[in-house]
């Protein structure tokens, strides 16, 4: 009898998500059991954060560095950009694309993203089911000021998210399709933190193998070079002026 291990985690905060995804990542069920009605709620809201992050991201002004000019005059159909700001966005401005807000603590359904598709006269909120998924895809998983601010920050957001994208219930099904087979390029990003980790490890799910990508990442440490190899990542040690430079001279 082919009989598949399902375990029970007590406790539903950073540790213990961190302790599940890597369980899943062996093969096994978890389910994860905390005390409280959900494992956001053992965290207070913080009224001022939308206010705070708004202007950090939204009323500051940004230069734009050569690599968002890079990646501006290739349009990748498919990019997720952690970055909180309105780089990408301004990016694309004048190409029509869908724009997928990761959201936390949503009332009244159970994903936890937005979707917005971006036309002649503005973004305009869109439900998954109407979603163009010819154009391309901008997935922003931690939020952004635009169109509407929206953003997965506090500790009991990250908790949230992360609980639902271990679910499935984070990325839109049009995303799951788009992405199957896909080899990605991370710049400018380092796997420090454990919730950074647990993001990109269910981000690329169902990637390309052999390899599904490759990181830049100059003098990786040894919990970055762990994560990458277990999800298929290839490191790569240069930075992207390194990138850049070589592309300039192609």
């Amino acid at each position: 009898m082919n009989c598949t291990r399902h375990l029970a985690l007590i406790g539903g905060g950073i540790s213990g998500l961190s302790c599940a995804t890597a369980l899943q990542h062996a093969g096994l069920r978890v389910s994860v059991f905390d005390k409280t009605e959900s494992t956001a709620a053992k965290y207070p809201e913080h009224s001022a954060q939308t206010a705070h992050l708004d202007s950090i991201y939204g009323a500051s002004h940004w230069t734009r560095a050569a690599l968002h000019e890079w990646r501006a005059t290739l349009r990748p159909p498919y990019v997720i950009d952690t970055n909180r700001d309105t780089q990408l966005l301004d990016s694309y401005a004048g190409t029509p694309h869908v724009l997928i807000h990761g959201s936390a603590r949503l009332g009244g359904t159970d994903h936890r993203f937005r979707l917005y598709a971006l036309d002649g006269s503005g973004y305009r909120a869109i439900a998954p089911t109407v979603a163009d998924t010819e154009l391309p895809l901008l997935f922003k998983p931690m939020g952004a000021p635009l169109p509407q601010p929206s953003y997965v920050a506090s500790d009991a957001d990250q908790v949230d998210y992360i609980t639902e994208l271990m679910g499935g219930f984070a990325v839109p099904s049009f995303v799951k399709v788009r992405r199957r087979g896909r080899r990605y390029l991370l710049l400018g990003v380092r796997l420090d933190r454990d919730t950074e980790r647990m993001i990109l490890s269910d981000l690329v799910h169902d990637a390309a193998v052999g390899p599904a990508g490759w990181a830049l990442i100059p003098e990786a440490n040894d919990k970055e070079r762990r994560l990458c190899q277990r999800i298929g990542i290839e490191i790569v040690e240069a930075d992207a002026l390194a990138l850049l430079a070589g592309a300039a001279t192609s």
